[in-house]
């Protein structure tokens, strides 16, 4: 009941939910993806770390408006990050989240000086990784393909090239852009 009010008054009021964060210890750990953030996360849950693993809401959505359509989306994250009694008890929340990669300024706001770390894998082993990557396990290459369900960044977005120069980009070439964002 208590961690329901909590949460409650922290979705609606930025200054609780940014008081609440100011007490916990926040790590943020971000990659490119396919860094082994989810292991990580995992070790560190065994030995008694509040650690989660892009917890849903992932904040995908968050990262493209801000960079498709300039939205402040500090508020956003903060309603679908409202600190928890749990939280606030053990003082310590760690979060690997790739989705954070563009989103470290309005993160540090919304967790109140976290500490960011970001890990980087070799470009060849993270291409051929991605391109690898069936999300559902159906075998099905999502990750930038004809049938990604998800409206991803893309290098038009950043004002780097053309939508057509876009489209006539190998799926590779474009994995390759991610890794460089």
């Amino acid at each position: 009941m208590i961690d329901r009010v909590l949460k409650g008054v922290c979705r609606r009021s930025p200054v609780v939910s940014r008081l609440a964060w100011r007490t916990v210890d926040v790590s943020v750990i971000t990659s490119s993806g396919r860094t082994g953030t989810q292991f990580l996360a995992w070790m560190l849950r065994q030995v008694g770390v509040h650690s989660v693993h892009e917890p849903s809401p992932d904040l995908f959505n968050e990262s493209v408006a801000k960079h498709r359509h300039d939205e402040n989306v500090v508020g956003g994250i903060r309603r679908k990050r409202p600190p928890s009694f749990e939280l606030l008890r053990d003082g310590k929340y760690v979060e690997s989240n790739w989705n954070l990669i563009t989103l470290l300024d309005e993160a540090d706001e919304v967790f109140g000086g976290a500490k960011i770390s970001f890990i980087v894998r070799n470009f060849y082993d993270y291409v051929e990784s991605a391109l690898n990557k069936s999300p559902d396990g159906s075998g099905d290459m999502f990750f930038y393909g004809q049938n990604d369900h998800r409206s991803r960044l893309t290098a038009t977005d950043f004002g780097e090239m053309s939508e057509k120069e876009w489209e006539n980009l190998h799926r590779a070439e474009k994995i390759a852009w991610w890794w460089t964002t």
